[in-house]
């Protein structure tokens, strides 16, 4: 075999291309910072009852304001605020019923009486919704104060909204010894809407029969005596002083329950007579719960031979 050396005239050139490149970045170290840790309280709503308006009929509500003047040269001007902000002054009735000092005289010292009923179905047309209070501007006996209500949340009304409150209406015309003011013929209507349930139906049967010399059993009258029990939420003692000291020596109670999932839901305006009232203070809570038992104010459920 013969061997030799011999030079490439025409090589061939190398070609190729990338098909991946895997690179890695490597960070330097940088100094520690030390978080910037602050206590953010979050905003809370206000203590706040809930009212209604635009809705239908009993869906909406009312709220009743009661204020006295010493002398008859003193002044107490109604303010309407929403959102903080003054939107009205109360001097006729565009937002409900307005009663001025003079109203009522049959009695002494009723002429000395305010009244305004708000109706939160008027506001809420006018002015729409959002947090409301009434100021009290009072000037007695040359001192100036304000005297601040309740904050109010004004909603549309909606049954989802409403779920879980009972509605109480009743009308004063006595007098309560020890009270502020004297009911005597003002036939004024207060309302309350609180947290809880209206229910505990409990129909009883009384019956009245005569028995025959053969022992046989005659009907005379069968009657459905029916009673019902309220169990609030927790409540402050503003309004169990109401419901308690007041509306409980009414004449006539009347109740609409808004809870959705009630086993009756035709407790809308039952007109009822108090029986019997509780309440259970909670330790460590100025919160308590109130038990309302009520009978119905009209005896019609009676058969008669």
């Amino acid at each position: 075999m013969i061997t030799g050396d011999f030079s490439n005239t025409n090589p061939t050139e190398l070609v190729g291309y990338l098909d991946k490149m895997v690179g890695v970045a490597i960070s330097a170290p940088t100094a520690r910072v030390e978080p910037n840790i602050a206590l953010q309280i979050p905003e809370t709503c206000c203590i706040c009852l809930g009212v209604f308006g635009g809705g239908t009929g009993y869906q909406n509500y009312k709220t009743t304001f009661f204020y006295k003047r010493a002398i008859s040269s003193d002044t107490i001007t109604l303010k309407l605020k929403k959102d903080g902000v003054q939107v009205a002054t109360i001097t006729d009735n565009t937002y409900g019923t307005y009663y001025d000092f003079g109203t009522w005289t049959a009695h002494t010292g009723q002429e000395h009486y305010k009244v305004f009923i708000i109706d939160w179905d008027l506001v809420y047309t006018g002015l729409g919704e959002g947090v409301y209070e009434i100021d009290a501007d009072h000037v007695i006996i040359g001192d100036s104060y304000t005297e601040t209500s309740q904050q109010f949340r004004l909603h549309q009304y909606s049954d989802y909204r409403a779920d879980g409150t009972t509605v109480f209406q009743w009308t004063q015309n006595g007098r309560i010894r020890g009270a502020e003011y004297n009911y005597q013929d003002m036939n004024i209507t207060q309302y309350i809407r609180v947290d809880g349930r209206f229910a505990s139906w409990n129909p009883s049967l009384e019956k009245d029969e005569v028995i025959y010399s053969n022992y046989e059993r005659i009907q005379v009258q069968d009657e459905i005596i029916n009673s019902y029990e309220f169990e609030s939420r927790l409540v402050d003692s503003v309004i169990s002083k109401l419901l308690i000291n007041d509306m409980m020596l009414a004449d006539e109670i009347i109740v609409s329950d808004f809870n959705m999932f009630n086993h009756r839901q035709d407790y809308v305006g039952l007109r009822l007579r108090q029986d019997e009232v509780s309440i259970e203070e909670l330790a460590y809570s100025d919160k308590a719960v109130l038990n309302l038992k009520f009978t119905d104010k009209i005896k019609d459920q009676i058969k008669q031979k």
